[in-house]
C-alpha cells in the first residue's frame, strides 16, 4: 500500500504551451540538492502519458523537462504494446541516451528486438 506523503503533484509546461501533472516519487526527488537548490546529476525519465480518444504519448523528461515526446499516431498497434513494457522504457532510454531522435529508427529497433525474440523462441523448439 502507498503512502499519500510518498508523491507530489507538479506541473511541467509542455513544448505545445500546455500545463502537464505528474506524480513524482520520492526516489525521482531524491537526486535533488536542496541545499544548493540544483540536481547534481541529470535525471532522464520516461513516462507514457494517457491522452483523449484512448491515445496515449510517450515523453521523455530531462530533469523534469520535456525533451522528446514520441506521438501515439506514429506507431502500430503491436508497436505501442512493445512501448508499454519494461524492455520498451527501456529501449527508449538507451536511444535518447546515445542521441537518438528519429521515431523511424526506433521502430527499426523495435522490429529488430521481436526479431531476435522470434528467432530465440524458434531454435528453443
Amino acid at each position: 500500500m502507498r503512502d499519500d506523503d510518498d508523491d507530489d503533484e507538479i506541473l511541467v509546461p509542455d513544448p505545445d504551451g500546455k500545463n502537464l501533472s505528474f506524480h513524482l516519487l520520492k526516489a525521482d526527488c531524491e537526486l535533488y540538492d536542496e541545499e544548493r537548490g540544483r540536481v547534481p546529476e541529470t535525471l532522464i525519465s520516461i513516462k507514457r502519458m494517457r491522452q483523449p480518444k484512448k491515445k496515449e504519448d510517450w515523453v521523455v523528461l530531462e530533469n523534469g523537462k520535456i525533451v522528446w515526446r514520441l506521438k501515439d499516431y506514429r506507431f502500430s498497434q503491436e508497436e505501442k504494446d512493445f512501448l508499454k513494457t519494461a524492455e520498451g522504457m527501456q529501449l527508449l532510454l538507451a536511444e535518447y541516451k546515445i542521441g537518438t531522435r528519429s521515431v523511424t529508427k526506433i521502430k527499426e529497433q523495435i522490429g529488430e528486438f521481436r526479431r531476435s525474440l522470434s528467432s530465440k523462441k524458434s531454435t528453443k523448439s
